[in-house]
């Protein structure tokens, strides 16, 4: 959190709106409001971790989480899609794990504020990320619960690298020559292959390279005994089930969403409810409520995330609650044919609570109901320019780099580089990623029309300074001078 609060230090509050600095008469009736749900949670459940209400923002003012989510439509079309969106949060914020992974931070600054830093921990990143789903019409909600070692950390060392299952998750701009290199895009025609001729000399001297190699293997048994045992020792974690992480929750039904969803902020990622890399939940919240889990369950997918059911859920607002309880009884009573002049001292039974809609109405009417004001942070907005640069600087350079099982990811923004480079994967024969056997690069907007390069290494020798490949494959766009394409 030390890294954060010296980014907060340099903010100007005057350069602000005034709601950042400032607290209206409706927002302190909430903090208090709040703090007294907190001290009765407190009093009632001692065991119970710690509930992240009202952290301090980057002016270091007190404001209720709820009201720090922003919901905003950018102006980019290809946000409006979940996993675009989801991935662009992922590369376009740098992820910085949490000071104590097992404290919740006393500061969460404004998503606006994240945007304009291009760093952020996993809270700072799940209401910016819920803040985009929000503006387009999902129905997203930040969760605050814990999480794996590898989760917590955004670890993917042991995962397969995506550009090596689906390209497209590379996130290359659709239509460019990059992004159809990349897709294994086919030509408008294609030149007739020669016949292949056989060499004898060719054949006994890959014969001897095959003998090599496994003569390689043999020797690098022990290194993979030894690639095991590091994975066993990095899978035990005394913090297991302590490490407090934040992702979002989008549940089914709006936007055609079929089935609940997790999405791993850091990583963009979607999976399901099921997913044991997610450990426990403590509560779930949007910009209208906060719930708080009494499910206790032992894992995660055993939960339920129907928030209307108020024994499996506490809610902090009440109005929320009672608008979809009427919401819900105006649909049942058009599926069932009802008069739609039916007093409105009907009744409705949900979740095994009954409702008294003509009682909900007054209470919404009177003044003990406490409305939730609305979000303190301003809209929020990309520059054009910094969305098409994607990526955080990294190094004085703007990229994305990640490392994977066995290899290493680079994503670079377009036109950032001289050599026009968009995209390098770099694969390894060991875990520790020291001896390089492949490099793959895609390039775009070259003049040469050059949209890739794949670079061979002899298996077994580690990449010196200098040292030459032992084979190189390019690619071209059609365009060139010469008819060369490959």
């Amino acid at each position: 959190e030390n890294r954060k609060i010296v980014r907060m230090q340099g903010v100007n509050p005057a350069a602000l709106p005034t709601s950042y600095s400032q607290n209206g008469d409706e927002e302190l009736l909430v903090l208090e409001y709040i703090e007294n749900f907190r001290r009765q949670f407190v009093q009632l459940y001692p065991d119970r971790k710690e509930l992240l209400l009202c952290p301090r923002n980057e002016c270091g003012l007190e404001k209720f989480i709820c009201t720090t989510i922003r919901p905003t439509k950018l102006e980019y079309n290809e946000l409006y899609d979940l996993e675009a969106c989801a991935f662009f949060v992922a590369e376009h914020i740098q992820y910085e794990a949490l000071q104590d992974e097992t404290q919740l931070p006393r500061y969460v600054p404004s998503p606006s504020s994240v945007l304009k830093w291009q760093i952020g921990d996993c809270i700072d990143m799940s209401i910016l990320l819920a803040s985009f789903l929000l503006g387009v019409g999902y129905d997203a909600y930040v969760v605050i619960g814990y999480a794996d070692k590898t989760t917590c950390l955004a670890d993917e060392t042991n995962s397969a690298v995506p550009a090596l299952k689906e390209q497209s998750k590379m996130r290359l701009p659709p239509g460019s020559a990059a992004g159809k290199a990349a897709e294994g895009v086919a030509p408008g025609y294609e030149v007739k292959l020669r016949p292949v001729l056989d060499s004898d000399f060719v054949m006994r001297h890959d014969k001897l390279v095959r003998l090599d190699e496994r003569l390689v293997g043999d020797e690098k048994a022990p290194e993979k005994v030894a690639d095991s045992e590091e994975e066993e020792k990095v899978a035990e974690d005394d913090l297991h089930g302590q490490r407090i992480h934040c992702w979002v929750l989008v549940r089914a039904g709006k936007r055609e969403m079929a089935q609940d969803v997790f999405i791993e902020a850091s990583t963009g990622k979607a999976t399901s409810t099921d997913n044991p890399a997610y450990l426990g939940i403590e509560a779930v919240l949007n910009h209208q409520n906060y719930w708080v889990d009494f499910q206790r369950c032992s894992a995660v997918r055993d939960m339920s995330f129907d928030l209307d059911d108020f024994t499996k859920w506490e809610f902090i607002f009440m109005q929320s609650t009672v608008t979809s309880a009427l919401k819900a009884e105006g649909d049942e009573e058009e599926d069932l044919g009802r008069d739609k002049h039916k007093t409105k001292g009907a009744a409705k039974e949900e979740v095994g609570v009954v409702i008294d809609t003509q009682g909900a109405e007054e209470i919404r009417e009177s003044d003990h109901i406490l409305d939730l004001p609305p979000s303190w942070v301003a809209k929020l907005h990309i520059d054009r320019e910094d969305y098409l640069q994607r990526f955080a600087k990294e190094n004085d350079e703007t990229k994305l780099s990640k490392d994977y099982r066995r290899s290493r990811a680079e994503l670079f923004a377009e036109n950032s580089r001289k050599d026009g480079m968009v995209q390098r994967l770099t694969l390894y024969s060991d875990l520790a990623r020291t001896s390089v056997r492949e490099e793959q690069e895609v390039y775009a907007n070259r003049k040469d029309k050059l949209v890739r390069r794949i670079r061979f290494y002899q298996p077994g020798i580690r990449i010196e300074a200098g040292r030459s490949e032992s084979l190189i494959e390019e690619s071209f766009d059609p365009g060139r001078i010469d008819p060369l394409q490959k």
